[in-house]
């Protein structure tokens, strides 16, 4: 099954699973979920958490691209299923979203209780913590 395949069809579990087809403030918890989902179809990604001056957001590293389903919680003029170069991911949510994308950082993790444990630091929402 190629990338594409499997990031919609999760997503579609996702979006059926909390009743919403933006997936607003369930970036953590779905990329957690692809990010095992992926694992177990032996392909390797990396957990990412971005901090903004307003909020964080959390996705998928593969390779040189990032991997990101919930990013449709910005504008509806982003993809379901976004795939795009690392360097073009965030000038790609300045140019399409009305939020304010002033990135403070970029964490990236391999280890699924490292990522936990800083989402616990960043005071997450607790239904999105794995």
């Amino acid at each position: 099954m190629n990338l594409q395949k499997i990031l919609s069809k999760e997503r579609k579990i996702h979006v059926k699973r909390f009743q919403d087809k933006d997936l607003s403030g369930c970036c953590a918890i779905v990329s957690y979920n692809l990010f095992e989902t992926l694992k177990r179809n032996n392909i390797k990604t990396t957990l990412a958490i971005a901090t903004f001056e307003e909020f964080g957001h959390c996705f998928l590293q593969f390779e040189d691209k990032i991997l990101d389903v919930t990013a449709t919680q910005f504008s509806s003029r982003i993809p379901e299923v976004l795939i795009i170069d690392k360097e073009k991911y965030i000038p790609f949510l300045i140019k399409n979203s009305i939020y304010n994308f002033d990135l403070e950082s970029i964490e990236t993790f391999k280890n699924k209780k490292k990522f936990r444990k800083r989402l616990i630091e960043l005071q997450w929402p607790k239904f999105q913590i794995p």
